[in-house]
């Protein structure tokens, strides 16, 4: 694989704003492979394609309406991102960007292509020189050497006491981070989008990330492991058994209100992995919630009130699901802490 090579992936529709952007970029030295440029005539389109993704270190994804519509798109999307390859989203215009899509930094051109242009030369480090000194853009010559002075016994002893208390501090707190791990003590559905679930997702066979998944202990580490072994995987069905034991509160929740454009949703169904951005609930079926959500025992919430909250990016079973007029509603068992 090449690290420096960029995919472009994009719908048809955004091809007069993507050949543009394709010689913008290898203007500025990137090694850009777009395939209405780079694909020779009578090559077979679709393996070219496939080659040339399997060979890109980097993946830039043109987000639009119809591209996030795009089966082709979000395929491409979805390879990139589980062979572990840099993905930089850019916004072309105002649309309903996928849930796996959202943590990632992205290159903004709905407001002006000059600002978007120069966040997306930053995030794809184009430009950068490794040997050049970072805090300016010139080098200064610098003055000539004085002797170095003397180094006293007293001076090296007590810098080499130095290095073997930070030392020793490292490597507390690498032992603390081990204990940790190894008891279960963190859950990671409590942390940054970056840690979360990174040990089931990049595991590297089904032992390891069932391990994983356990010492995590949440119902969204064992359903993504579900969903990678689905197939052939030792403990699938141990994992849903977990996920069933995990939970110790049922309750309603409201899912989506309003129709067509002015449609919001407060949940997406869930089910493991990166499918995570399909619409509609279905009963049976894993929600995950899109922030804290509270949860009552009534429809509406008029009678006992709220009961609680599930926690953004908490999983949820649905039990049943309730139309009242352009809302949606969820009974759920989930997990009250």
């Amino acid at each position: 694989m090449s690290d420096n090579k960029i995919f472009f992936s994009y719908s048809r529709d955004n091809s007069d704003f993507v050949l543009g952007l394709a010689k913008d970029l290898r203007d500025t030295g990137a090694n850009v492979w777009l395939d209405q440029l780079d694909i020779k005539p009578g090559t077979r389109w679709d393996k070219s394609i496939e080659t040339a993704l399997e060979d890109s270190g980097t993946l830039l994804v043109v987000l639009s309406k119809s591209s996030v519509a795009s089966h082709n798109v979000m395929d491409e999307v979805s390879y990139a991102l589980e062979e572990g390859k840099t993905v930089v989203p850019i916004l072309l215009e105002e649309c309903d960007v996928p849930f796996r899509l959202r943590r990632l930094q992205f290159a903004d051109f709905t407001q002006s292509h000059e600002s978007g242009m120069q966040t997306l030369v930053r995030a794809l480090h184009i430009g950068e020189d490794s040997t050049s000194t970072p805090a300016s853009d010139t080098v200064k010559s610098s003055p000539p050497e004085k002797p170095a002075a003397p180094v006293s016994k007293e001076s090296s002893s007590s810098k080499k006491k130095n290095s073997k208390t930070l030392l020793y501090v490292i490597g507390g707190i690498l032992a603390v981070i081990v204990i940790v791990f190894s008891t279960g003590v963190i859950n990671l559905e409590d942390s940054s989008d970056e840690l979360k679930l990174n040990g089931v997702e990049t595991a590297a066979n089904d032992e390891e990330a069932w391990q994983n998944a356990q010492s995590i202990n949440t119902a969204k580490a064992y359903l993504d492991y579900a969903a990678k072994y689905n197939e052939d995987g030792k403990y699938v069905q141990e994992a849903y058994e977990a996920i069933d034991g995990l939970y110790n509160s049922k309750g309603i929740v409201e899912y989506s209100e309003g129709s067509g454009s002015e449609k919001e949703n407060f949940f997406y169904r869930y089910k493991g992995g990166l499918d995570d951005e399909s619409d509609a609930p279905e009963k049976g079926g894993y929600i995950i919630a899109l922030d804290d959500w509270p949860v009552n025992l009534d429809l509406l919430g008029t009678n006992s009130g709220a009961t609680g909250n599930i926690r953004k990016n908490q999983i949820a079973t649905v039990v049943q699901i309730h139309l009242v007029e352009d809302k949606v509603y969820c009974t759920i068992n989930y997990h009250q802490e």
